[in-house]
């Protein structure tokens, strides 16, 4: 097991036994400053899929884990369904449900200066050397695991004055070894004892987001013409189309469904958050899986589109419908709309149909034979009517 260890070197007052703590299994290091999400959360973890069959043939018990979003009107269908009840115990558990935000939870992250523990023990015999009362710092980090991670937490001003002065070139020594490693983020988990546990269980952990699938996989699929319906609904000013757009949402079939819903969070966020349904359970499992798509608002800017092309090919939702929706959004918002082009006042003959995929990206379009039937159902841009047949240039 990969741990994170903490030197200190900067104790207000000089007490080895404290200069070297133990602050939990590692998970990660990182420079970023976001969130992380629950595949990197989860490193540690091996964390397996689960398919209808297997609750079927396997599940008898389910445990809930703290921190989830997972209706309990769709996972009581799916309790029906698959024949498996709720507990309380989680040893007795048959499957367990975790998420991204539990994990955070459980976690935790320090911006400091990281080193290895050949480092460590590098610097710790230049503490020998200085005086004897550092071996006990120095035998911890010996005993630690060979791949452990160590931190130095950081230092805010000269603080070795305070100490003899074998300690205080020691701890001089240490800000040195820290201003040459470049800081970063870096997670561990909090409890040793829970950890252990979910490893232990790890072969029968499900994140909330999967199981929401399974909730809604004999749901009914968005066709492209519930997309364009739900789009005028979430258009209205009527409070009204706005909650009946987002039940339909919050229960159709979250994977058969995921081109559509996430162009309608991508385009409609903000008139979804209108509406009180934003945030109930029912609608946050949904949110929770488009979240990357939340905020992309695709406006007047061609960045935000590329961006949006980009996450469809990485959940493998870019259809042939969906591009040329994005295709002909995009020449709305950035150049009909922000430079005038298009429209019958230019002296340019331009229309949406020149805006084109580069090839490494019409190669990742998906369900092509499906769509061909319902791609001249795509709304006019305003004058330039969108292709009728599967010829677009691409």
């Amino acid at each position: 097991m990969k741990e994170v260890y903490e030197i200190f070197t900067h104790k207000a007052a000089y007490d080895v036994e404290n200069l070297v703590t133990l602050n939990g299994p590692y998970i990660h290091a990182n420079t970023s400053s976001g969130y992380y999400n629950e595949e990197k959360l989860s490193l540690a973890i091996d964390i397996n899929k689960f398919d209808d069959q297997h609750f079927k043939n396997n599940v008898d018990f389910l445990y809930r884990l703290p921190h989830i979003s997972l209706s309990r009107d769709k996972l009581a269908i799916y309790q029906e369904k698959a024949n498996f009840k709720v507990i309380r115990d989680k040893d007795k558990a048959d499957i367990i449900v975790i998420s991204e935000k539990y994990l955070e939870k459980v976690s935790d992250r320090k911006w400091t200066s990281v080193i290895d523990k050949a480092t460590a023990l590098k610097i710790l015999e230049k503490g020998i050397k200085l005086g004897s009362h550092i071996e006990d710092m120095h035998a911890k980090i010996l005993n630690a695991n060979n791949d452990s991670v160590f931190c130095f937490e950081n230092n805010y001003g000269h603080l070795s004055a305070r100490f003899d002065n074998i300690a205080g070139d020691f701890f001089d020594f240490c800000d040195d070894m820290r201003q040459d490693n470049g800081r970063q983020y870096v997670t561990c988990y909090k409890d040793i004892d829970q950890y252990n546990w979910l490893v232990l269980n790890s072969n029968k952990i499900i994140f909330d987001i999967e199981l929401n699938k399974l909730c809604t996989s004999d749901s009914v699929k968005l066709t492209p013409e519930d997309f364009e319906r739900l789009e005028e609904l979430l258009k209205s000013e009527d409070e009204e189309n706005r909650s009946v757009a987002l039940s339909l949402m919050a229960n159709c079939d979250m994977e058969g469904s995921k081109t559509y819903l996430a162009l309608l969070f991508a385009f409609y966020s903000d008139n979804m958050k209108r509406n009180k349904i934003w945030t109930t359970v029912n609608f946050k499992a949904l949110k929770k899986e488009f979240d990357n798509y939340i905020y992309e608002s695709p406006t007047n800017w061609g960045h935000a589109y590329d961006n949006l092309i980009k996450k469809l090919v990485k959940n493998e939702a870019l259809t042939l419908y969906a591009s040329r929706y994005v295709a002909n959004k995009m020449f709305i918002g950035v150049l009909q709309n922000n430079f005038g082009v298009g429209n019958n006042a230019t002296v340019f003959t331009i229309s949406s149909e020149a805006i084109q995929l580069k090839d490494e990206y019409k190669d990742k379009l998906v369900d092509l034979k499906d769509e061909s039937k319902v791609i001249s159902n795509l709304v006019s841009n305003g004058g330039h009517s969108m292709a009728n047949d599967l010829d677009l240039p691409f």
